[in-house]
């Protein structure tokens, strides 16, 4: 089964499959299942197309998700980047941001770097 373009088991639950689409959470999966009154264990093979409908318009009305979402963090990025400001300076320099320690950790840093001249956001 689809659910905003991601494949998703159907012996899942709704709680755990919501988590798989890129910009949702275990925070809002769970406030979504409460807000729609669907319990955490409930499997999507036991939930109506309408409450899925009411679920996908929810999410269109309200969040950002997927491709649209990691549009709008590199578009960001960018503008940091094109700004030179410290921010914008140490992601291009492949850098950690928020200060933390990089004498011996940062390794994640590096592999977003890579991921950032990927997208030529030089």
């Amino acid at each position: 089964m689809y659910i905003f373009n991601y494949n998703i088991k159907n012996n899942k639950s709704l709680y755990i499959s919501l988590q798989k689409v890129i910009g949702i959470g275990h925070h809002t999966s769970n406030v979504m299942c409460t807000t729609f009154g669907i319990g955490q264990n409930y499997s999507i093979n036991n939930i109506s197309l309408k409450c899925l409908n009411e679920i996908s318009n929810y999410v269109n009305s309200k969040l950002i998700i997927g491709n649209n979402l990691l549009k709008y963090y590199y578009i960001n990025l960018k503008r940091y980047i094109d700004l030179k400001n410290y921010r914008g300076l140490r992601h291009r320099m492949g850098y950690t941001v928020h200060g933390q320690r990089t004498h011996t950790n940062g390794k994640t840093q590096k592999r977003l770097y890579k991921r950032i001249y990927m997208f030529n956001y030089k």
